[in-house]
């Protein structure tokens, strides 16, 4: 067995003892907590076993709202992981996924959830019926053709809540089984030639606008939080159709009415004290729904946008229309193909870019599986390397969550580098502010003290489209950066995945005619290499 830990709870309470997983030999355990660059404290605790048998080790309360990273002294090194303290998860979602809800579902399913920081899990297909949520029995055989049983899932909400993780509901908007749809042919939308609308060949897009589905949709919503246990509804489209007739021939655009359908659940289930997120399948129509009480913006991207330019346009985008926190869904295809290495490498780079531009990426779920398509039970189990290698950007993010999803933070990537901009000035010509081949992607971040440069290392792959398989990166040296200060009292931060403590680097100032100006060299960077410039007090 090889040695590992990892956080007891994905989110904990200011209140809580903080309690970590340990798996090996070790009796006793040493550690140091740290906040950004500074050890909290440190200190040497046993390892005893909890309730159901596992090992467990407990280190005293902080009692201070952040994100921490903590490392231990194992038997053959320095291991090292990360958690959040009063962190609400509506604000800094890490979310997955669940689809097993058999009665012999996997029970350590909760393990790869907790390593990987998890905080909300959407439960794919759990209903009985997209008309009626609730089985009149347990187990039962979903549209699918799937076997379930609620009894198991009422199981998980509460296991999930008992490790601070909140569960969210799968909640199609529009969709009904043919077989309720053609006794409810009034309640349906119709396209141009007078016939009712299907999806794949099993479900009927209904309308949720002026027949009494709404009605239905909203009581299903609800049932969901009162009868399960839910904690929130994921409001899901399919991207088709963006308009429609009712069943009296009025034309509807979908765009105009999904805002007002998102307020009404918002307000329908904030009153039993839940949330919803709704689905903007292609970014559309975000720009609509920005603005709605959801908890978090969520995006299901498909083609054409396909370059990892795409999806930072995506993320400013959003960032210009809503201060909410962003998830966006990106399904890895190369998972279908046999090389598991470049495939998790595509899986890397994917995420390691959303994360830098501020967002957050749904692609893990239970027993260490990501997704691969938008039938979420077509996923792929990853090898244990792929899983470990993986696990290192989800740490990462949740140690620094503080600097990477700070709203305060503005991307001046393409106003302050590049061209005539000479606030920030990279030496190495392969840096670039847009994603190239055989480049440095870098994002730079700003707001007053704090100054925040990423480096995504491109530099021996042939593509940036984001849904192809990927090299492993080759380590490259660096560049020198000259950044532009307002005056001399900045200290220079470095820290990545594969290294994760901040640690302090050197740097030379000097006055020019712009101001001062800060010089420094990047070290090597390896996948991703996270820059962090902060100005001291005094």
């Amino acid at each position: 067995m090889e040695e590992d830990f990892y956080p007891a709870k994905s989110h904990f309470e200011l209140t809580d003892r903080l309690a970590f997983f340990y798996l090996g030999s070790q009796a006793s355990i040493s550690y140091k907590v740290f906040h950004f660059e500074t050890m909290v404290f440190s200190g040497k605790v046993k390892v005893f076993k909890d309730k159901k048998g596992k090992n467990l080790f407990r280190i005293q309360k902080i009692g201070k709202k952040g994100a921490y990273g903590i490392e231990i002294e194992g038997k053959n090194g320095i291991l090292s992981s990360s958690f959040e303290i009063g962190i609400n998860p509506l604000k800094n979602p890490h979310y997955g996924f669940l689809t097993d809800f058999t009665e012999n579902a996997n029970d350590d399913y909760l393990d790869y959830l907790l390593k990987l920081h998890i905080n909300i899990v959407q439960y794919y297909d759990w209903m009985y019926r997209h008309e009626d949520y609730i089985a009149p029995a347990n187990p039962f055989i979903d549209p699918m053709g799937k076997s379930k049983s609620q009894k198991i899932v009422k199981a998980k909400i509460d296991e999930c809540h008992e490790k601070g993780i909140l569960s969210f509901a799968y909640g199609a908007v529009y969709g009904a089984t043919n077989e309720f749809a053609a006794l409810h042919s009034s309640w349906a939308f119709y396209d141009g030639k007078g016939k009712m609308i299907p999806f794949i060949d099993r479900f009927t897009i209904m309308n949720f606008v002026t027949s009494p589905w709404r009605d239905c949709l909203l009581n299903n919503y609800k049932k969901a939080i009162e009868v399960m246990g839910f904690d929130g509804i994921h409001m899901d489209t399919y991207g088709s159709p963006k308009e429609a007739f009712s069943y009296d021939k009025k034309h509807i655009r979908f765009e105009k009415e999904f805002p007002l359908l998102i307020n009404e659940a918002s307000k329908k289930l904030k009153n039993i004290g839940s949330a919803v997120t709704f689905n903007n399948v292609g970014a559309w129509p975000l720009s609509a729904t920005a603005k709605t009480k959801t908890a978090f913006d969520y995006v299901e991207v498909w083609n054409p946008l396909s370059e990892y330019e795409d999806l930072l346009t995506l993320v400013r985008w959003q960032r210009s229309l809503s201060d909410k926190p962003m998830v966006i869904a990106a399904y890895l295809s190369p998972y279908y193909e046999d090389n598991d290495e470049k495939a998790s490498y595509a899986n890397a780079f994917l995420s390691s870019i959303l994360y830098a531009a501020g967002a957050h990426h749904l692609i893990y779920g239970e027993d260490g599986r990501v997704l691969r398509t938008g039938y979420y039970l077509d996923n792929h189990k990853l090898s244990q390397k792929a899983f470990l290698l993986l696990r290192r950007y989800e740490d990462f993010a949740c140690r620094y969550g503080e600097f990477i999803y700070d709203n305060e933070l503005r991307d001046v990537s393409l106003t302050h580098s590049g061209g005539d901009n000479k606030e920030y000035v990279f030496e190495d010509p392969k840096t670039k502010v847009k994603p190239a081949p055989g480049s440095f992607l870098v994002i730079v971040k700003e707001k007053k003290g704090e100054k925040i440069i990423h480096f995504l290392n491109l530099t021996n792959q042939t593509s940036t489209l984001w849904n192809q398989e990927k090299e492993k990166p080759q380590k490259n040296q660096g560049t020198w950066v000259d950044v532009l200060v307002e005056d001399q009292r900045y200290e220079i931060f470095a820290t990545s995945p594969d290294h994760p403590e901040l640690k302090k680097i050197t740097s030379v100032i000097a006055l020019s005619d712009q101001g001062y100006r800060l010089r420094f060299h990047s070290g090597v960077i390896g996948l991703w290499k996270m820059i962090v410039l902060k100005k001291r007090e005094n």
